[in-house]
């Protein structure tokens, strides 16, 4: 593509640097046999802020046969301009359209931006479902969270990395560079561990990577030209949870717990300093304060940076961390906003959804914080929960009401999300709260609560429920959605539920009979095919002891 006319449509776009490319750190062609486009189906700013979007980059640029470059799926504003000026969907390093590429990966976190993934392959002139692309068309293959549940985005991608690619990509692109057709690759790509092809495999299992202290990190990744949410290195120090949330499918798949050594993160800290010049650390993790080392951690941390201005900052904290020996190590962390996941004050809620937070702990945290010197708190609270009645939602708003009364933390922003059924979950089987019902309790919250709190979208959390566990019958649908214009669906000025009322119509499905529909009754659940560690007679246990605890509530 010529650059006078890249330059003309960069001019006539809103932030443009998210096409531009050009990054330091950007990936470079180095002659390598083969061609591997690395697509995240979302806004430059949200792939670039992704760990894990990073992480497959560095594995597969470190294989000596594949060169990677990157690509995001365009905003609406540059969309329109590609489709008018029939611009193929290229990547940033080369500016290469991307059916020229020999494989297209596409990292997908969450099932909302599967519109964005069949908008990204109709730019490339692949066609979005998989039955209708030939066998001349590059592979398409998914990895990330979302394919725990193979059999919806099965539609769409040739095969799906399933579990944590760095123990199943390196041995997946030997497969590739042995093969001598697409079909040839996919049928010995179907023999891997991890790997899912659609139409040939029938089960998978998820492998934890147990080399985790070696695996593969980016710290010299590419450094965003434009403003991004998480503009900073964000090092993993552990995998998994030691808690088992009901509601929970981190910890399922990503068990069993496993954490790096101090040494390792402070030379991957280092490193990550030294090549991308960033002025902030996340130790990042479901719970980072359950790393065994990290007090050693923040020791480290603290006095290998304090002289460059480098800034250390822990995302996940629990209310018993501001107590005992940690509490000391928190003054040195920068002082943001408190934040902690209660999600219900509910002593009877809590024990249903097996949440082990105590709300003195919290109230104690509140209190210590302040004392060192935190002044804001965000608090996140789930509404929706199985057996909740509208007296759970009244005690959210006298919970707010002792921190507020009882600690200097005065600035308190409520957060809601609804509950939403996952695969590989004990709650996996539950039907999601009635929409107008979840209207009703955010209502109440605003009322009772006096601060600031962040509602829920009703509408797109149906539509997010009903893919996260939708099978192949519901492929059809999502495409009539994404041709019904549907895009960037996570967002909520471009989320349209219009569209998706358009293309359940379309295939002749109702959205509310699919939103309620009982997976209790089902033998087999759509996303069966997936083996995890923990197995599905543990999640089976698990919600008997569920249903226990509402019968013993409401005599059933």
């Amino acid at each position: 593509m010529k650059k006078e006319k890249l330059g003309k449509i960069f001019a006539a776009v809103q932030t443009p640097g998210r096409y531009t490319g050009s990054e330091y750190n950007a990936y470079k062609y180095k002659n390598e046999r083969f061609r591997f486009l690395l697509c995240y189906p979302d806004d430059y700013k949200i792939g670039m802020s992704s760990l894990g979007y990073h992480t497959v980059g560095k594995i597969v640029s470190s294989h000596i046969d594949f060169a990677v470059e990157r690509c995001f799926a365009p905003a609406p504003d540059m969309e329109k301009i590609m489709r008018e000026e029939k611009i193929s969907l290229f990547s940033l390093e080369s500016k290469t359209p991307a059916d020229k590429f020999d494989l297209l990966g596409f990292s997908v976190h969450h099932e909302l931006s599967f519109t964005n993934m069949l908008n990204m392959l109709d730019l490339a002139g692949l066609h979005p479902m998989r039955a209708q692309r030939s066998h001349k068309d590059p592979p398409v293959i998914a990895g990330g969270p979302a394919t725990v549940n193979p059999a919806l985005l099965g539609e769409f991608a040739d095969l799906m990395v399933v579990g944590e690619g760095e123990g199943i990509i390196p041995g997946l692109l030997d497969r590739f560079t042995s093969s001598g057709s697409k079909e040839e690759f996919l049928a010995s790509a179907a023999e891997l561990e991890g790997v899912f092809v659609s139409g040939k495999s029938s089960s998978v299992r998820i492998t934890p990577y147990l080399k985790f202290d070696d695996s593969y990190v980016p710290c010299g990744q590419p450094v965003p030209c434009v403003s991004i949410p998480h503009d900073r290195i964000n090092i993993e120090i552990s995998r998994g949870c030691r808690g088992s949330c009901r509601f929970c499918q981190a910890s399922v798949i990503y068990a069993p717990y496993r954490q790096k050594t101090p040494e390792r993160i402070l030379d991957i800290a280092s490193a990550s300093v030294a090549s991308t010049g960033c002025d902030e650390i996340a130790l990042t993790s479901l719970s980072a304060t359950d790393h065994e080392n990290i007090i050693e951690i923040m020791d480290d941390m603290h006095y290998a940076f304090r002289d460059l201005g480098v800034s250390v900052v822990m995302p996940s904290l629990r209310p018993e961390d501001f107590s005992g020996k940690f509490a000391s190590g928190l003054s040195r962390i920068r002082r943001g906003g408190l934040t902690f996941a209660p999600e219900t004050p509910s002593q009877r809620l809590k024990k249903i959804i097996n949440k082990n937070i105590d709300n003195e702990k919290i109230l104690e945290a509140a209190r210590q914080a302040s004392l060192r010197g935190w002044r804001k708190m965000k608090l996140y609270f789930m509404i929706g929960l199985p057996s909740e009645t509208m007296e759970d939602i009244e005690e959210i708003g006298r919970f707010i009401s002792r921190i507020k009364s009882e600690t200097e933390m005065k600035n308190i922003t409520v957060s809601l999300s609804a509950f939403n059924p996952q695969p590989h979950t004990p709650l996996q089987w539950v039907i999601p709260g009635d929409p107008e019902v979840l209207a009703e309790k955010e209502r109440r919250i605003k009322k009772i609560v006096r601060g600031t709190v962040k509602g829920i979208d009703i509408q797109s959390h149906i539509i997010s429920s009903i893919l996260c566990r939708g099978d192949s019958g519901l492929g059809n649908v999502v495409y009539e959605a994404f041709r019904e214009g549907a895009r960037f669906d996570q967002w909520g000025e471009h989320f349209d539920y219009s569209a998706w009322e358009r293309a359940f119509n379309k295939d002749g499905k109702d959205i509310m009979e699919y939103y309620f529909r009982d997976f209790s009754r089902l033998k087999e659940l759509p996303w069966d095919s997936v083996e995890t560690v923990a197995g599905k007679d543990y999640l089976e246990k698990s919600y008997r002891i569920v249903l226990k605890l509402i019968g013993e509530r409401t005599g059933v």
